[in-house]
């Protein structure tokens, strides 16, 4: 009895706290010139609720009818770029769709969180070292580009999905069980520890759900030495992550450059003004 209680007065606070965040956002949309993209973005989100990706472009994914397969285990997948794309087993249909739907669209040409753009992409020969990997759509999407791929996600959850995502380049592709942070242990791992990553050109993706901080805090000794390196780093999920982040890597000499847009990460019970964040930024040093 106790438990449902707690369960039903979460969720009561959850949906008081996206209310009053909608609230916020049309007070601050009387606050911004008229012209300004939050505008258009807080208009959008008046009409169809609240969206990390408050934009126009969503409709066409949402129209999308993907067809979801069944392997002889009963795990689910799609067929993505000729190749099988796995997800959870305990997942049905319709989740993968909405799902894949989603990973199509926070990917798209117009999207505040796409990780590459047409002069900064994973070139034939690089080493792709994938941190936050989940179901793996980035490494899947360049793994016939890659001369190598390092794959790091701890969820154990996703660990079987991955290997039969990857079955048929296993010869090119490291799973790796742990966390990527600033230190060793049985749980995680500092890609300085990686001897591999230093004589390669490497592209790095960074998606860990705030905890990015830990990521490039491991990674000096590699920042440093390695001269042919581009690094997609997610900064959506504290609020001084995009300046902080693009600060720091400034400072050491890369070129900064970030995405188009901005997203709502409503997710971040400390949200605050101007409540939008810049989704990514990409850095490189080639020398």
């Amino acid at each position: 009895m106790l438990k449902k209680f707690r369960v039903k007065l979460y969720y009561w606070r959850q949906r008081m706290f996206y209310k009053r965040l909608i609230k916020n956002l049309v007070r601050f949309k009387k606050e911004v010139p008229k012209n300004t993209e939050f505008v258009e973005m807080i208009s959008f989100i008046e009409k169809n609720g609240l969206t990390v990706f408050p934009y126009n472009y969503l409709e066409k994914y949402h129209k999308l009818k993907t067809i979801v397969y069944f392997d002889e285990e009963n795990f689910p997948y799609v067929i993505h770029n000729k190749n099988n794309f796995f997800f959870p087993r305990d997942w049905d249909e319709d989740h993968v769709r909405n799902y894949y739907h989603e990973l199509l669209a926070s990917q798209d040409d117009k999207s505040p969180h796409l990780y590459c753009s047409n002069d900064f992409v994973v070139e034939k020969g690089d080493v792709v070292v994938d941190v936050g990997v989940a179901d793996g759509n980035f490494s899947f999407e360049n793994i016939e580009l890659a001369k190598k791929v390092f794959l790091f996600e701890k969820k154990n959850s996703w660990i079987k999905v991955l290997k039969k995502s990857f079955k048929p380049f296993n010869e090119k592709v490291q799973i790796v069980n742990k966390y990527v942070s600033n230190v060793d242990s049985e749980s995680e791992i500092r890609l300085d520890s990686i001897s591999e990553l230093y004589n390669n050109k490497l592209f790095i993706k960074i998606d860990v759900d705030g905890d990015e901080e830990k990521v490039i805090s491991g990674m000096q000794k590699l920042l440093e030495s390695n001269s042919k390196i581009r690094i997609s780093i997610c900064t959506y999920h504290k609020h001084n992550d995009y300046r902080d982040f693009k600060k720091y890597f400034s400072s050491l000499g890369f070129s900064v450059s970030e995405s188009n847009g901005y997203m709502l990460y409503f997710y971040d019970k400390k949200i605050k003004k101007p409540y939008f964040r810049k989704g990514l930024i990409r850095v490189q040093k080639i020398q």
